[in-house]
């Protein structure tokens, strides 16, 4: 016979039931499987069927009815935990790494392509400015022609284009980050140098022009006799010879400014010359009108107003010698131009 069988009543339960219907505390046994409570199908023979107690079945309540999950820390959960930030940061470093590396093979290239247009557009603006000044030449080189000032336009523009192409050519070729190719870059060196060499041709012919410019609008305003009559009342007189003193003060002024041109030389003499005889032959006519001599009067005005033609003509042969000058350095200029376009890619 077994422990278990021995513990155990006729019926098969083990009499503790009874004890907890007298009062008396027993404590529930571990290792049962159901609950006391099973004892409420027992019966005593002769007596009623009686219920355990609700305090002893209350106390042989579950150990674990009170047990809940409890959440632990991430460290806990699991140690493969993953901050995305760091991760996008890591994957967002990778694709600029990549895409570096794909951009810089072909980076030389295009900043070679990018400096090629430059100059090429240089050389073509200098090319339009050159061809223009044909019309500006054409102004300079008529002395009837008054107001000169479209052909200092011409000039100045032409000159802007001059400057911009000298300080490109002055520029070194573009410096590029390490491991970048530059054979397309060193490449544009001769064109570089034949854009130096056009810009400063190109400057001679600018200083030439604005040369001649700077002198037609200061002669201009150089030896502009009044009317000269042979006959004239006091007052007259009085008024004529402060409009001469005022011409002859006004040119000496303008021929000591006059640009210092190989060109111009000439003219710039004849000018001088004229201004000395100006101061002698003014005193003979006014004292010709107050005598009221008309024949000296008449001839001494002639005298003045051949002085003034004379400078006509000689700054007329000036600029007959000019213009086929100039014309000759900017076809040069132009020629030069074509060349350094054929060292572009």
């Amino acid at each position: 016979m077994t422990q278990q069988q021995t513990r155990l009543g006729d019926d098969g339960s083990d009499a503790r039931w009874f004890l907890e219907v007298a009062g008396v505390p027993v404590e529930a046994d571990p290792w049962e499987r159901e609950p006391l409570a099973r004892g409420d199908a027992t019966t005593v023979a002769g007596s009623p069927e009686v219920a355990p107690p609700a305090d002893a079945v209350e106390g042989s309540a579950d150990p674990f009815r009170d047990w809940a999950p409890m959440e632990l820390s991430r460290s806990a959960r699991s140690r493969r935990t993953y901050r995305w930030s760091f991760v996008g940061a890591v994957v967002l470093v990778a694709v600029g790494v990549v895409a570096l590396f794909a951009w810089l093979p072909g980076q030389g290239e295009r900043v070679a392509e990018a400096r090629a247009e430059e100059y090429r557009a240089a050389l073509t603006d200098l090319d339009a400015r050159s061809a223009a000044l044909e019309v500006a030449i054409a102004q300079l080189a008529d002395p009837t022609l008054v107001d000169v000032g479209p052909a200092g336009v011409t000039v100045a523009e032409f000159q802007s284009s001059v400057e911009a192409a000298g300080s490109l050519a002055g520029e070194p070729l573009p410096a590029t980050l390490p491991f970048v190719p530059r054979s397309d870059i060193e490449a544009l060196e001769p064109a570089r140098l034949r854009l130096s060499l056009v810009a400063g041709t190109a400057a001679e012919v600018a200083r030439a022009l604005s040369g001649a410019v700077d002198y037609r609008l200061s002669v201009d305003d150089a030896f502009i006799l009044p009317i000269l009559p042979v006959q004239a009342t006091a007052n007259q007189i009085a008024d004529l010879s402060l409009e001469l003193a005022s011409m002859l003060a006004d040119s000496v002024g303008v021929a000591a400014t006059l640009p210092d041109d190989d060109v111009f030389a000439e003219h710039r003499r004849d000018l001088e010359e004229a201004l000395i005889a100006l101061n002698d032959l003014q005193v003979d006519y006014l004292d010709a009108l107050r005598r009221n001599d008309v024949t000296a009067a008449s001839r001494l005005a002639e005298q003045l107003a051949a002085l003034d033609d004379g400078l006509d003509d000689s700054l007329a042969a000036a600029l007959a010698a000019f213009a086929p000058q100039v014309r000759v350095q900017i076809d040069a200029l132009r020629l030069d131009i074509a060349a350094a376009e054929t060292l572009l890619p």
